[in-house]
């Protein structure tokens, strides 16, 4: 498996041990506080789990590519009201 953080350091001849991967980051603060694991994640997502979780951060010490996020419902849903108000929702936080 190679992701966005491999490539960064495969351009300077480096590379990971990678022994576990999450289909999603929320899981990650609970592997964190019952391993010895260290994990690479977005910062708006690190600021939030270092309060709640009392982990410790620091920051890569090289520059990362950013990633995009795209949203995906099935379309019977597509003029439901709560459907449409939590898209509205997820795309204004992700634009700030």
């Amino acid at each position: 498996m190679v992701g966005l953080v491999d490539e960064a350091l495969a351009r300077q001849n480096l590379s990971r041990n990678v022994v576990m991967s999450v289909p999603n980051f929320l899981i990650v603060p609970f592997i964190l506080a019952n391993t010895n694991f260290i994990a690479t994640l977005p910062a708006h997502l690190v600021k939030t789990f270092v309060e709640v979780w009392q982990l410790y951060a620091w920051t890569l010490p090289f520059q990362m590519a950013g990633f995009s996020v795209d949203l995906l419902w099935h379309s019977k849903n597509n003029r439901e009201a709560g459907h449409v108000w939590l898209r509205h929702l997820i795309t204004q936080q992700c634009q700030n």
